[in-house]
């Protein structure tokens, strides 16, 4: 989990770079004879690189947002583990 975590800031410098080269060339699209828009179902508009990249960042930065709150949402609960691991343990000793 670590590795997947720690390449993270790596997907993002990419995707920045591969934004900075789109800004400054010509959009294309993504569909061609062989590839038609049913190979891209999942994106908007296959018909812009710019616009399929930024959905990507998009998508990308709802998702960390959503992690982060759920991460936030985890440590809460497991802030809570030793305290209710000293009660179990004294409610132990108190039955034998």
């Amino acid at each position: 989990m670590t590795t997947k975590l720690s390449s993270a800031p790596m997907v993002f410098a990419v995707l920045c770079q591969l934004g900075l080269i789109a800004v400054e060339g010509r959009d294309f699209s993504l569909l061609t004879e062989e590839n038609s828009r049913d190979q891209f179902k999942y994106l908007q508009m296959p018909n812009s690189y710019r616009a399929c990249l930024q959905q990507v960042c998009n998508e990308i930065t709802d998702a960390v947002i959503k992690s982060h709150g759920n991460m936030g949402y985890i440590r809460m609960i497991m802030d809570q583990v030793p305290g209710k691991m000293k009660d179990v343990v004294q409610l132990l000793t108190e039955v034998i």
